[in-house]
């Protein structure tokens, strides 16, 4: 049972041939085009569970991530190979989706960051060039009263085995990009 009321559709510009892929919402192309991934609400209003969904952009080959339960949404985002989607998921930790193997990595949010008593969450998350390091912005709230009492930058491998803590100095609400080279980030500096 499938509470969405969404209809994906893929059309073709120069023919104007229109596909359905599937019902849902918030579909996102994969780097090379080849795949959609999107979210779907499963059970009833008030009891339901978020997945996201993965079909090859003619239509064919549309599966359930059951490894990406409580994902989906406006940020998910794949990795240039194709491989990888990730998100944060309903308890506010990084969830890392292997497309192919349907498996997933969960990088908990409380293990990033050193502040005591602190609420921490996700902001902007990138993908490197080569996908196999995720830039990800985390928000640090003093308490439940969310007064931001600073921002920190982590390296997490594509397995999560890695954290590390980057600092930039001046980092104020400038999120670094990734250059071509995935060695090298850079950002706006006032």
């Amino acid at each position: 049972e499938t509470i969405n009321d969404g209809v994906i559709m893929v059309r073709n510009v120069i023919t104007q041939e229109e596909r359905v892929i599937g019902n849902g919402g918030w579909p996102r192309w994969s780097s090379h085009s080849s795949q959609i991934a999107f979210s779907r609400l499963e059970g009833s209003i008030g009891d339901w569970t978020n997945y996201l969904w993965v079909v090859n952009s003619d239509g064919t080959g549309l599966r359930k991530l059951e490894s990406a339960i409580h994902m989906g949404g406006a940020h998910v985002k794949w990795s240039s190979d194709g491989k990888y989607v990730m998100d944060s998921d309903r308890e506010e930790n990084l969830r890392i989706v292997n497309v192919l193997k349907d498996e997933s990595v969960v990088v908990p949010v409380s293990r990033l960051g050193k502040i005591p008593n602190a609420r921490k969450y996700f902001g902007k998350t990138a993908w490197s060039p080569d996908s196999k390091t995720i830039l990800a912005q985390v928000f640090v709230d003093k308490d439940i009263t969310e007064e931001n009492i600073g921002i920190e930058l982590f390296l997490i491998s594509v397995d999560g085995a890695k954290i590390e803590k980057i600092d930039i100095p001046g980092l104020n609400k400038d999120f670094p990009i990734w250059l071509n080279s995935s060695e090298l980030l850079f950002r706006n500096s006032q």
